[in-house]
């Protein structure tokens, strides 16, 4: 093992790589509004390069980000000590961050606000321009379903398979696109002609949990006057009544990403018309149950809290640095445990680190069930766990790296060689101590 005094050394090396990330987010975010996914702003043309870029940035830069702060952090925790270390990262990362909350914060909702209008006043001027009832470019059901394309979905009758068939992009039902799109004349017709309203998405979401987030509230009442479950659970445990708890900025993201217009006052007046319907069955549900479902409701707003926006990862480091503490503290009353240093080096970290990582990955985007590569976003106050989880295995494997390897440039090296990291690795010929 490398001499942990001489490890603590400026590593300038890895404050180049940081920077070359922390330089990858400028172009990131930027190509962001050219891939025609949600985001603050979205241009009419798109590029499927571009999107190819921000998925491979996105899925390795921030647990890049984090793999030097675990090794950054059991540096200082070797220098400094606990005490050091806490007083240190307090100065240096929670009070920033509690500034920029009552800067940053209010500023990013006041744009994203202004943006998400405009867009939605531009989605809304695009459909003015269209005929209701307009013929879908394609004659899929899935396509017909969302333009309420009555002459297109009259070719599927009752004696279709396809009525509860999940389309093989976003595994939702036609019924489910009816209530993406608003359209409740195509709705009517499909339940009239056997489509199940408890058919489930690939996500495990129901029509009945779209059109509650959405305050579909004519088309809640087709299902639910069809049989529709209020008390079926999504696949993150959450019931159709649950969907109407997601505040503003989700619901407007959501419908910017699918890039359907909404007005956030109508939302909430629709999802006030479905609390009105489905009360009495939902009275229905025993107390102790009601009262974890609140709970529920509760961890889910705060979960769904913008709080941090594009600050959130100083609020998970906070997270992970109090782990690193209570860790280390707990360490020192146990029996010394040392690993095989040859458990960090480069391949065979990759045999038990590889696996690792694809545990917590494949939890992402809707735990595995909507097309996309690189961790999730989690901005509220309470991080999502899957996605906290993710970030503390590179964490606590860049603070093993520290504490095994110590002031090696080559297995840093070696690493940022045979990983998605090796985009990163010019960044290493910026350091001239090497």
């Amino acid at each position: 093992m490398s001499d942990l005094s001489s490890s603590s050394a400026r590593r300038h090396d890895l404050d180049a790589l940081r920077s070359f990330a922390m330089l990858l987010g400028i172009g990131l975010h930027v190509a962001l509004a050219y891939i025609g996914l949600g985001w603050i702003v979205n241009d009419q043309q798109t590029s499927a390069g571009l999107g190819g870029l921000v998925s491979t940035i996105h899925g390795f830069r921030m647990p890049l980000f984090f793999l030097l702060s675990g090794f950054f952090t059991a540096m200082l925790w070797k220098k400094r000590g606990i005490g050091g270390l806490l007083k240190h990262r307090f100065k240096r990362i929670a009070l920033p961050l509690l500034f920029a909350c009552s800067i940053i914060t209010p500023t990013m909702w006041t744009v994203i606000s202004w943006a998400g209008s405009r867009q939605a006043d531009l989605y809304q001027a695009e459909e003015a321009e269209q005929i209701l009832g307009e013929r879908a470019p394609t004659p899929d059901i899935w396509t017909v379903a969302s333009y309420g394309d009555m002459e297109g979905l009259a070719a599927y009758g009752s004696d279709s398979e396809q009525l509860n068939a999940q389309d093989p992009m976003y595994g939702v039902t036609p019924l489910g696109w009816t209530a993406v799109k608003d359209q409740p004349s195509a709705a009517k017709y499909l339940l009239d002609v056997g489509a199940d309203p408890n058919a489930r998405y690939k996500d495990q979401n129901t029509p009945l949990h779209t059109a509650c987030f959405f305050g579909r509230a004519e088309l809640a009442e087709y299902l639910l006057d069809a049989g529709a479950d209020v008390t079926i659970l999504s696949g993150v445990g959450e019931r159709p009544a649950d969907s109407m708890v997601h505040n503003q900025q989700i619901t407007e993201s959501i419908a910017n990403m699918l890039q359907i217009p909404i007005d956030y006052e109508e939302v909430k007046a629709g999802r006030e018309q479905i609390r009105e319907m489905i009360a009495l069955q939902e009275l229905a549900v025993v107390p102790p149950v009601q009262k974890s479902r609140t709970f529920a409701n509760t961890i889910q707003r705060l979960q769904d809290w913008p709080l941090f926006h594009h600050l959130w990862f100083l609020w998970f480091l906070c997270w992970l640095i109090a782990g690193f503490a209570v860790v280390t503290s707990v360490l020192e009353f146990l029996p010394k445990l040392k690993l095989p240093g040859i458990l960090f080096s480069v391949p065979l970290c990759f045999v038990w680190l590889v696996p690792l990582t694809m545990l917590t990955q494949s939890q992402m985007h809707s735990e595995g069930t909507v097309p996309g590569f690189g961790p999730d976003t989690s901005t509220g106050l309470i991080p999502v766990p899957h996605v906290l989880l993710h970030y503390a295995i590179f964490f606590n494997f860049g603070a093993l790296m520290f504490v095994y390897r110590g002031a090696d440039k080559k297995a840093w090296y070696a690493l940022v060689s045979h990983t998605p990291f090796s985009f990163c690795r010019v960044a290493f010929r910026i350091d001239i101590c090497v």
